[in-house]
């Protein structure tokens, strides 16, 4: 029997911890070590490690700008919900219907882009639109928003 050192049995430990969890490839989870490790080393039971996990999960990794001035929110992107499982693809009309219901389009934006882009590895479909495009009196004012395609939800939306 090869003699390994503690540190390696204890990385084998974890690693076969999380294969029987099935959390080998969850993004975002957190794995870690808590408490004490119990360690054998009498007899048969040499080199037996006991090793409590805590798992954590993460709720969402939302990113947020805000206007100096004002404090109002400018853009927002929840980047759990961008990997949210599944695969879809969104019909056009479906992604603007999901937009206008979740947001406030601004007036005189007139029809809006739909583009299927890759954000944090993902496909999402991002629909934007956009004001003041061919004035030079009025201050653009655009909109994207973006959707999961699998799930249907908003997982971001900017101001520009």
């Amino acid at each position: 029997m090869i003699n390994m050192e503690r540190e390696e049995l204890l990385k084998i430990a974890v690693s076969e911890a999380r294969k029987a969890l099935e959390l080998e490839d969850k993004p975002g989870w957190r794995f870690e070590r808590r408490g004490l490790i119990d360690e054998w080393e009498e007899g048969l039971c040499k080199n037996i490690f006991d090793v409590n996990f805590r798992i954590w999960e993460p709720i969402a990794l939302v990113n947020t700008e805000l206007d100096a001035g004002t404090g109002e929110i400018t853009s927002w992107q929840d980047r759990a919900k961008i990997h949210e499982s599944g695969e879809g693809v969104l019909a056009r009309e479906k992604a603007i219907q999901i937009a206008e219901a979740n947001v406030e389009v601004p007036a005189g934006t007139g029809i809006p882009e739909v583009n299927s882009v890759m954000e944090d590895g993902r496909s999402v479909t991002l629909v934007t639109w956009f004001s003041g495009r061919f004035s030079t009196t009025a201050e653009p004012v655009n909109l994207e928003v973006m959707i999961n395609p699998s799930t249907g939800k908003i997982c971001g939306i900017r101001r520009y």
